[in-house]
């Protein structure tokens, strides 16, 4: 098929499958719909709604969406998700904001933290044995 070519509203619905409704345009609005680029599978779709006023034509709104995703038109997109509050964040919440909120909503929007996971470089196993600042040495005195 040549990509240069305009198609009908019919051609157009068959190859997306939708049904164009236009019973809410008035009689002298006109739907200008342009598919191009149609190559292998993927149709980029522009629809421009005219209104003719005076023999005057006036672009009122233009769309462009890509109908065929990245990874396949059968596949969806990778997953993101959220790396969630740093616990720092988590114990703000819970110990300033928390006092603000509803009774009911407490435990959904400033849940008690879960203690933070001890690593062996931040924490020690007893804190006595980790030796302190050393003690100020006084000047002498000349």
């Amino acid at each position: 098929m040549d990509p240069n070519r305009h198609l009908r509203d019919d051609e157009i619905e068959a190859l997306l499958g939708v049904d164009w409704d236009c019973s809410d345009m008035e009689e002298d609005d006109e739907l200008d719909i342009v598919a191009d680029k149609i190559i292998e599978g993927q149709i980029t779709v522009q629809e421009f709604l005219t209104e003719q006023e005076e023999n005057e034509e006036e672009l009122i709104c233009q769309v462009e969406e890509n109908l065929q995703t990245e990874s396949g038109p059968d596949q969806f997109p990778e997953e993101v998700i959220p790396e969630g509050m740093t616990q720092t964040r988590k114990e703000y919440l819970y110990k300033h904001i928390r006092e603000y909120c509803k009774e009911q909503f407490k435990d959904v929007l400033c849940p008690q933290p879960e203690p933070a996971p001890q690593n062996d470089l931040t924490t020690p196993d007893d804190p006595q044995s980790v030796p302190g600042p050393s003690a100020k040495r006084r000047k002498r005195s000349v």
